[in-house]
């Protein structure tokens, strides 16, 4: 006599092995939980790119030149907090540990130099939130993790009501190595 085999064992081994078949391919096309720290971390890093590079143009705005340092930029916002309220302008959200680096190269650029964990999204990713028409040079691609700059040009004031005087100045400009 033969026994017929039992069909509820085979279906459960088969649902069993779809379900990690599915598992295995969500992993594959989304990515695992590292993956997604690994894109939060480098928004963050993208994010306090552009307020870095904002709070500098401000203070570009203010002064007419690039200022040698952060503390610098924020000082000159300060200092000048009406005019830069006009212009929307505030103070660099800075952390006890920055993810952004801030070098003044000359009068009208800077360089701001992070980490990044992954190579840059699409440009068309939905990730594109932080990215600003202001600055295209972050919208340079990162084909690589790790260290990236990017070097922007500060560009003139949108007013011609605002114009830089010496006493908000400061020092003579240096540049910070």
């Amino acid at each position: 006599m033969t026994s017929k085999p039992n069909l509820g064992v085979i279906l459960a081994v088969a649902g069993g092995a779809l379900a990690l078949g599915a598992v295995i391919a969500g992993f594959l096309i989304v990515g695992g939980p590292g993956d997604a720290r690994a894109e939060r971390f480098d928004d963050m890093v993208a994010q306090e790119m552009q307020q870095t590079a904002y709070a500098a143009q401000c203070a570009y705005w203010l002064t007419g030149k690039a200022q040698a340092s952060m503390a610098q930029v924020d000082s000159i916002i300060q200092e000048k907090r009406t005019e830069a309220e006009t212009l929307n302008c505030a103070v660099s959200v800075r952390t006890d540990k920055p993810r952004v680096s801030y070098t003044a190269i000359d009068a009208t650029h800077i360089r701001l130099c992070g980490d990044f964990r992954r190579p840059s999204p699409r440009i068309n990713d939905s990730r594109d939130y932080w990215r600003s028409d202001q600055f295209p040079e972050l919208r340079e691609a990162r084909p690589e993790s790790g260290s990236h700059c990017f070097m922007i040009e500060l560009r003139a004031a949108p007013s011609a009501n605002i114009t830089p005087t010496p006493e908000t100045s400061g020092e003579p400009f240096t540049v910070q190595h």
